[in-house]
């Protein structure tokens, strides 16, 4: 027979830790990377995060102080329209991006700081691109250029 006393309280220890761990693996990773991607335009290539909620693409840049010059933000819009982009809040310029909905560049503004309040485009799209400041120029991306990436379209208002 198997004498429990002899390991005390290792093997009750182990088998809550294995229990946690595999709760977290299947239940809370995947939500983390759900709103991340690889995002590819011009001649950059972004670790990007996934911006669904409208909540979120209302402040996303005033809750940030710097973005790497690897990272972008990817707002999905539930239609196709002029999305205004709001910059007062944030905290560093950024390069902005519109896409339609075939997620071809079809606008694009350099350099938008706080002191521009808000940014709209002359052409209606579905996606917004966020940038670090200079990344335009930087990966040499142009109108006409088509972005790629992968996401769940779900949206959430």
């Amino acid at each position: 027979m198997f004498d429990f006393k002899k390991f005390g309280a290792f093997p009750i220890t182990l088998a809550l830790l294995s229990i946690i761990i595999t709760f977290f693996l299947y239940s809370v990773l995947p939500r983390i990377f759900d709103s991340a991607t690889i995002l590819r335009v011009g001649d950059g290539v972004f670790r990007t995060q996934v911006i669904k909620n409208s909540d979120d693409r209302d402040n996303i840049l005033s809750k940030i102080s710097k973005i790497e010059s690897d990272q972008a933000f990817l707002i999905i819009f539930n239609s196709i329209d002029k999305w205004k982009m709001d910059t007062r809040d944030m905290q560093m310029p950024v390069d902005i991006i519109w896409l339609s909905d075939n997620k071809k560049v079809v606008y694009i503004v350099k350099n938008a700081t706080p002191d521009d309040v808000a940014v709209v485009p002359i052409i209606k799209a579905k996606y917004v691109i966020e940038l670090p400041s200079g990344m335009v120029e930087k990966k040499a991306i142009s109108i006409n250029h088509v972005a790629i990436f992968q996401v769940d379209e779900l949206i959430s208002n």
